[in-house]
């Protein structure tokens, strides 16, 4: 079974500390995320010129901020519903919903979903952490020789996973926002970053898989329980948009 190495786990927890940015820049981009949560490319090069720091620091604090947001107004929805005291039986999506993971995720600022990825076709899951085992319903054991795959569903975007395999084929970081599935068959938006992680010598050893914004999605059918895809590791054809 996989392990992350240690090494490679120092790397990442480096890569997460987070720009702290002064009262002055927190006003003002806290200005711009009430005119508009999502603001555009030019707006946010705009703020990192302005601000002094790269576009991506600016996209991550948005990305927070918004995750932020929707925390609280989830906790102030479900403490209306509690005050409410109506008695029903729930519904089958309700009990799909009803996970703990799932909903611990959506308001949990500090998640982190993370998956490491074999750095050549067909790009098989080797580990995948805590939080992201939680949130999807798998054991560390259900991942072994399985591609991304196994969280797709009939929601999920072809051309997209296409997109992504792709970049990861042409040694490409890549984005995007597609649906997957847990195991329960819960499905949920995301926005999946995917980055090659190299060594000295300039080798991609492993590929690494993050979700952020995610957003579970209740209103959805979710589908059978045989329409959840499980890769064949026999089947030489098996390893097409492994994402």
């Amino acid at each position: 079974m996989f392990k992350a190495p240690t090494f490679k786990r120092r790397t990442l927890e480096s890569n997460r500390r987070q720009h702290r940015f002064g009262a002055a820049a927190v006003a003002r981009l806290e200005a711009v995320f009430r005119a508009n949560p999502i603001p555009s490319r030019e707006t946010r090069l705009t703020l990192a010129r302005d601000l002094e720091v790269s576009e991506r620091q600016v996209q991550v604090w948005l990305q927070n901020k918004r995750q932020r947001s929707k925390a609280r107004r989830l906790r102030e929805e479900a403490a209306a519903k509690s005050s409410q005291l109506v008695v029903r039986e729930p519904a089958a999506e309700d009990e799909a919903l009803q996970q703990p993971a799932v909903l611990e995720a959506c308001w949990r600022e500090d998640l982190e979903m993370e998956v490491f990825i074999q750095s050549h076709a067909p790009f098989q899951v080797l580990w995948a952490s805590k939080d992201w085992l939680n949130f999807c319903g798998f054991e560390q054991a259900d991942l072994k020789r399985q591609t991304m795959k196994i969280i797709q569903g009939p929601s999920t975007d072809d051309v997209v996973a296409r997109e992504l395999s792709d970049a990861a084929t042409e040694r490409r970081c890549s984005e995007a926002t597609l649906i997957n599935y847990t195991k329960h068959r819960v499905p949920f938006r995301h926005t999946i970053s995917i980055e090659p992680l190299i060594n000295s010598f300039g080798q991609v050893r492993l590929y690494r898989a993050r979700s952020m914004d995610i957003e579970v999605l209740s209103d959805h059918e979710p589908p059978p329980a045989d329409n959840l895809y499980f890769s064949d590791p026999d089947d030489p054809t098996d390893d097409e948009d492994p994402f």
